[in-house]
């Protein structure tokens, strides 16, 4: 797209579909990233409070843009889909986005007026080399290894094997679960 339109990828804005599982739903949620920048799918999952993300699949996209898969965006996104976009392009205009039509992309698009204002988040992946968030150097990137993780299941598998608890209220509850490793 960099070399068709002439511009570069910041002034760009994808629009990546991902597949959100919450304890108790499901639903297809858009983020809007600039260009040249990734999606953090921590901070996603964090930010929606849910249990994971994924991308959406070929088939989910194509049913929620009526276009192939890498040609969606905001222009005309359906209202069910929530949207959200990056804080980088906050304030950002003029943009190259897909208009959810296979071959095409939209030129010149500004959030607001040709498509509705999503809500705004710290969605990106960190750089090296940027300023660290305490204002105090550059962030670097080092290996680490992962030594336990915790996740939060809700009450999604107690209610289906019915392990329960008595309430203060004087009736069963179903247990809050979580696993550990």
């Amino acid at each position: 797209l960099e070399a068709f339109f002439s511009r570069p990828a910041s002034s760009m804005a994808k629009t990546i579909l991902y597949s959100a599982t919450w304890a108790d739903r499901e639903a297809v949620v858009a983020v809007m990233m600039r260009g040249d920048l990734d999606v953090n799918e921590v901070k996603l999952a964090n930010m929606l409070d849910c249990l994971a993300v994924e991308l959406a699949s070929d088939e989910q996209i194509k049913q929620l843009t009526a276009a192939e898969v890498g040609f969606a965006g905001p222009v005309g996104l359906s209202d069910e889909v929530e949207l959200y976009a990056d804080e980088t392009l906050r304030g950002a205009t003029n943009l190259i986005c897909g208009c959810n039509e296979t071959g095409y992309h939209c030129n010149y698009v500004n959030i607001g007026r040709d498509c509705r204002e999503p809500e705004y988040r710290d969605l990106r992946t960190a750089r090296p080399g940027e300023q660290a968030p305490d204002g105090k150097g550059e962030l670097k990137r080092v290996r680490g290894i992962e030594v336990g993780h915790i996740f939060k299941l809700g009450t999604k598998y107690s209610e289906k094997m019915g392990a329960t608890f008595m309430a203060q209220n004087g009736k069963p509850a179903p247990f809050v679960m979580g696993c550990y490793g």
